[in-house]
């Protein structure tokens, strides 16, 4: 074998090794991106961060409590007319006895 096909070979597995080389580059750069989302879902990411399951269950009880405030809301208004029928009726019987 020649000093120039020697050199060429070289040449060949440079260039397949830079190739490996760079999808490695990628591999990793996924996997620290995995690792970083894994570790933001986890709560890991930062300690004054809230926690996922946190944030989940703060969030349920804010919808919970909007609803439950809406609910009473309709129900006082609905106990304020029965409130007014009755005042009406016992004021319509008074007058008319």
């Amino acid at each position: 074998m020649s000093a120039e096909n020697e050199v060429e070979q070289a040449k060949l597995i440079l260039s397949e090794l830079k190739k490996v080389i760079k999808e490695q580059d990628k591999d990793a750069s996924k996997k620290a991106a995995i690792t970083k989302l894994y570790n933001a879902i986890s709560g890991r990411a930062s300690e004054d961060k809230l926690r996922l399951e946190t944030y989940v269950v703060q969030n349920y009880l804010e919808k919970f409590l909007i609803m439950l405030t809406f609910i009473l809301l309709i129900s006082c208004q609905t106990i304020d007319i029965d409130l007014n029928l009755l005042a009406r009726e016992i004021i319509d019987e008074w007058i008319m006895a």
